[in-house]
C-alpha cells in the first residue's frame, strides 16, 4: 500500500481534495499540516454515522449531509475510515457555505470545498481505493454491471409480456419529437393542457398511481428543460426554472398538484423560449460570455479569462458583447454582482462586509460605493428598506 501521507498530499496537489484516514476513535491518522483547520471538517456525530455506513458497504459510498449537496465518498480499511471531502455537486448559496464552515468553527477562508458531481468525483475515488487496497473498483462495477444487465434482460422480456395483457404501450416516438419540437420553437403544444398523454408513457410504477405520474411529471420537465435550451433560453436560466419546478414536486402530496406542475412548467419554458425569439437571434458568444458570468458570480472575473475560456481574442470579444448588449462586460459584471449583492441584502442575514467579500469586491466600501450609484442609497439603507421579513418564524406570542 502507498505511504498514506504521500496519497493525500497527492490528492490535494492535483484536485484541491481534502483525503482523510481517521481510526476507530474519530482521531486523524494521517498528517495534513499543509492545510489549517482540516482536523474539523467532520464532526463527531458524522463520523460515527460516516463508520455505521461505511462498515455495512464492501466499496466505497457516498455520505450526504442531509438536506444539502455537500458530499463525502467514504470507505473503510483495516482499522480506518477513509474520508474524501467535502464536496458539493451544485453551488452553494452564501449561507449555506457560511454554516457549513460555522458548525465546525473553521476559519481557514481558503480551506478546500471542491464543486464536484458525482460522476466527476468517480475517478479520483477509484484511484484513492487502488492506491489505499491495490483493487481495480472500475473493474468490480463492470462485473456487477454485467451481472444487472443479465437480470435487465429477463425483466424486460416480463414487462413486455406483462405491458402486451394489459394493453398499455408508449406513445410513438415521433408524437414526442413534436412535443419536443412544439416547446423548442415557443410554440402552444398539445393536448389542450401541455402535459403528456398520461395513460401512453408505459408503467412507471407497479400498483402506485401517484409515482405513476410523478415519475411523468420530472420526465416531461427533463425534456422541456432542453428543448427550452435547444429553443435558446439560457441554460442558467433553463437549469434555474427547473430546479424551482424540481422542488415544487417534492412537496406535492396529491396528484392533480403534479398535473398542475408540469402544465405550468410547459407554459413557462415556451414562454421563456418565445421572450428569447422576439428578442431576436442573439450572439452565442456573447450569451456564453453570460454564462460563464453567471457560473463565476462570487470569484475576481476578467475579460481575459472569460477570453481565453471561451477561445476568443480579447478584442473580439469584447466588441461582440458591446454591440449585443448595449454595454461592456465590465460593467455588465459589476451590474450582476450588485444584483446579487441586492438579493443577499433582502433575503440572508449575511453583513456587508461578508457579502462583500462573499462576491469578491475589493473591499466593503468599494462595493458600498458602487451600489449607492447604482441603486442610489447605501447597502444599510437598502437592506432597511427591502429587507423581507420572514412571518412564519417571526410570530409574536
Amino acid at each position: 500500500m502507498i505511504d498514506v501521507n504521500i496519497m493525500i498530499k497527492l490528492i490535494w496537489d492535483n484536485w484541491k481534495l481534502l483525503c482523510q484516514f481517521y481510526d476507530k476513535e474519530g482521531m486523524p491518522a494521517t498528517d495534513h499540516g499543509f492545510i489549517p483547520d482540516s482536523e474539523k471538517i467532520i464532526t463527531k456525530k458524522q463520523f460515527a454515522q460516516m463508520w455505521e455506513l461505511a462498515e455495512k458497504k464492501e466499496e466505497p459510498t457516498v455520505f450526504t449531509e442531509p438536506g444539502s449537496h455537500i458530499f463525502f465518498w467514504i470507505f473503510c480499511h483495516k482499522e480506518n475510515l477513509l474520508v474524501l471531502g467535502p464536496m458539493h455537486s451544485v453551488p452553494l448559496s452564501f449561507e449555506q457555505e457560511k454554516a457549513f464552515f460555522h458548525e465546525r468553527k473553521i476559519r481557514n477562508k481558503d480551506f478546500p470545498f471542491k464543486e464536484l458531481t458525482l460522476a466527476e468525483s468517480f475517478p479520483i475515488i477509484s484511484l484513492v481505493y487502488f492506491m489505499v487496497t491495490g483493487e481495480d473498483l472500475v473493474a468490480e462495477k463492470k462485473k456487477g454491471l454485467e451481472c444487472e444487465w443479465r437480470q435487465l434482460d429477463s425483466e424486460l422480456q416480463e414487462n413486455r409480456i406483462t405491458n402486451k395483457s394489459e394493453q398499455r404501450f408508449h406513445m410513438p416516438y415521433q408524437f414526442e419529437q413534436e412535443w419536443y419540437q412544439a416547446i423548442s420553437e415557443g410554440k402552444i403544444v398539445f393536448p389542450a393542457d401541455g402535459t403528456m398523454s398520461l395513460d401512453q408513457v408505459g408503467k412507471l410504477a407497479k400498483g402506485n398511481v401517484y409515482k405513476q405520474i410523478e415519475y411523468t411529471v420530472i420526465a416531461e420537465l427533463t425534456l422541456i428543460t432542453r428543448a427550452a435550451m435547444e429553443g435558446g433560453v439560457s441554460p442558467i436560466k433553463a437549469y434555474e426554472m427547473s430546479d424551482i419546478f424540481f422542488q415544487e414536486c417534492s412537496q406535492c402530496h396529491e396528484t392533480v398538484e403534479l398535473l398542475e406542475i408540469g402544465a405550468k412548467a410547459v407554459d413557462s419554458f415556451t414562454r421563456a423560449v418565445r421572450e428569447v425569439k422576439q428578442q431576436g437571434v442573439q450572439n452565442p458568444g456573447v450569451e456564453r460570455c453570460k454564462d460563464y458570468i453567471a457560473r463565476h458570480l462570487t470569484e475576481k472575473i476578467t475579460v481575459s479569462e472569460i477570453a481565453e475560456e471561451l477561445k476568443m481574442s480579447y478584442s473580439y470579444l469584447a466588441a461582440q458583447f458591446l454591440k449585443g448588449t448595449g454595454t461592456n462586460i465590465k460593467k455588465y459584471i459589476l451590474q450582476e454582482k450588485l444584483n446579487a449583492v441586492a438579493n443577499q441584502l433582502k433575503y440572508s442575514e449575511a453583513s456587508v462586509g461578508e457579502i462583500a467579500d462573499y462576491f469578491s469586491f475589493p473591499s466593503a466600501s468599494s462595493m458600498c460605493t458602487f451600489f449607492k450609484e447604482t441603486y442610489g442609497m447605501s447597502p444599510t439603507e437598502y437592506r432597511r428598506t427591502h429587507k423581507v421579513v420572514d412571518f412564519v418564524s417571526s410570530k409574536t406570542i
